[in-house]
């Protein structure tokens, strides 16, 4: 069988018992970048500083002293991590309740030992699932090169990731609102800051702002204004056919290990 992609975790429960039992099979049955913590706070922080393949919450996780501070927990971190990330698990919320509650997020209800490890291996299907779902969206101006754009494009899927760009999906509403729906879902933001483009400058605007990894690329450091040249951005000079290279070696930095500081 072909060995499967990784991908990381981040596990929430305020239950350590839970989190060590869950831990364990996660690991087990798919092989996964688990990390885990029981504190909200201190978990809020770590999937601020990392961008996580996938959020695990416990719905009754104990947050700002919500009943229900999983799901607040998750609605808090939905714009930095776009769709397809996040998944509520509960013993207390039925998955037809969910169903019609209106969740901005995927849902399962936990398994219990009668059971046996069903609800582990559906867990770690599930993440697959929706792990192959995610895209990376690329803000660029649409008149460069075709090398420049498959050169991000190869880099991007060798990453394990979809590659998105508004010009090349099909639609019929306004572009600017299909724009701003493609940056929301988006895992990420690969940004061309070459030429000034302000749409492109609009684009990766927005995705700052929904506190997003914006990964900057440009023909040269000198070609970007005064101020974002303090960020981390990949120079492909002139061969933009590193860039495949160097923009996967980014996001997997960013996915797991220490995030690039921007």
């Amino acid at each position: 069988m072909p060995r499967k992609r990784p991908i990381s975790v981040l596990l929430l429960d305020d239950n350590p018992d839970l989190v060590r039992y869950y831990s364990k099979q996660l690991k087990r049955y798919a092989g996964l970048h688990l990390t885990s913590e029981t504190n909200s706070l201190r978990a809020r922080a770590l999937a601020r500083r990392q961008l996580f393949d996938l959020l695990v919450i416990d719905a009754k996780l104990e947050y700002r002293g919500f009943e229900f501070g999983g799901l607040r927990l998750a609605d808090d971190l939905r714009s930095r991590y776009g769709a397809n990330s996040t998944i509520i698990i509960s013993r207390y919320i039925t998955s037809s309740f969910a169903s019609v509650s209106e969740l901005s997020c995927e849902f399962m209800e936990k398994g219990s030992d009668s059971k046996g490890n069903q609800f582990e291996r559906n867990l770690c299907l599930k993440l697959r699932q929706m792990q192959s779902r995610q895209y990376v969206f690329v803000a660029m101006p649409f008149q460069k090169t075709s090398l420049l754009y498959s050169s991000i494009r190869r880099g991007i899927i060798s990453a394990g990731l979809r590659c998105v760009r508004v010009d090349k999906v099909p639609h019929t509403r306004p572009i600017q609102e299909v724009v701003f729906e493609l940056v929301e879902k988006s895992k990420l933001v690969v940004f061309v800051a070459d030429d000034g483009n302000p749409n492109a400058y609009y684009e990766a605007g927005f995705a700052d702002a929904m506190r997003k990894e914006v990964i900057p690329v440009a023909r040269s450091v000198d070609d970007l204004p005064f101020d974002i040249r303090n960020r981390n951005t990949i120079v492909y000079g002139n061969n933009p056919g590193t860039l495949a290279a160097k923009i996967k070696f980014t996001i997997d930095a960013i996915r797991f290990r220490k995030p690039v500081v921007l």
